[in-house]
């Protein structure tokens, strides 16, 4: 069962850099800090209300993070929503027949987690992670309301995740907004172009302590290369079905 966006994955070339953004600037705290040596990667969670921002650092020339550095620069890696047990996940979506990159969870800096092909999820990387430990999240200048993806055909990608996930879907003028659990930070498609680039396109925060507000505002406002390759903007949760 998926329960939630766990995080959204942040490619990046210096941690140290990308967290004088996200905790300095935009207040996100910092929960873990953290090398993973068999995925080539260094890893920073911050709390973003009930999810996450995963800033992810290659440490090694090859591997997927590295290629996608080389290849795209910096910015939205993947999307990860989080499952009661990914191990029963994946032995059901193996027998829908869906393409997966992980036959079996393995231990990632979320948990346990495995990763499914994209091609299976409308052309977005989406992992899956059962965290290992329950934890509070501590309060930060804001949380997570929005994850914007652009598709072709926003409605059917959206259909896509509601055969797979059994998550709810409503649809938009825009699109379509998949929600999983009340209150929590939702998943928007919106039809690609016009701004609006293919795949994970957009991090929508709500603002919680208002004595940072203009901080905040400043902070999304910065240019990208600030915003290290991450489309930001201010708004709200749409309200659940």
């Amino acid at each position: 069962m998926i329960t939630k966006i766990h995080h959204i994955g942040v490619v990046v070339r210096s941690l140290e850099a990308a967290l004088r953004f996200y905790r300095d600037r935009l207040g996100l705290p910092l929960t873990r800090l953290l090398a993973v040596p068999d995925q080539g990667v260094r890893v920073a969670l911050l709390a973003a209300g009930e999810s996450e921002v995963e800033l992810l650092e290659p440490t090694a020339t090859e591997g997927g993070v590295a290629r996608f550095l080389a290849r795209r620069g910096e910015g939205m890696h993947h999307l990860c929503f989080e499952s009661d047990e990914v191990g029963g996940e994946l032995r059901r979506l193996r027998t829908r027949g869906v393409r997966l990159i992980d036959e079996s969870p393995r231990k990632g800096a979320a948990g346990m987690i495995a990763f499914l092909h994209p091609e299976a999820t409308a052309g977005v990387l989406i992992e899956l992670a059962t965290p290992l430990e329950d934890a509070e999240s501590p309060p930060s200048s804001c949380h997570l309301a929005r994850v914007v993806i652009g598709a072709d055909e926003p409605r059917s990608a959206a259909q896509i995740y509601q055969e797979l996930f059994g998550v709810q879907v409503r649809t938009s003028d825009r699109g379509a907004i998949i929600h999983t659990a009340q209150g929590a930070a939702v998943v928007e498609l919106c039809r690609a172009g016009n701004g609006m680039t293919p795949g994970l396109s957009r991090l929508v925060l709500a603002i919680e302590d208002r004595s940072r507000a203009e901080h905040v505002r400043a902070a999304v406002r910065s240019s990208p290369t600030e915003r290290h390759g991450v489309n930001l903007a201010l708004g709200e949760s749409p309200d659940s079905p």
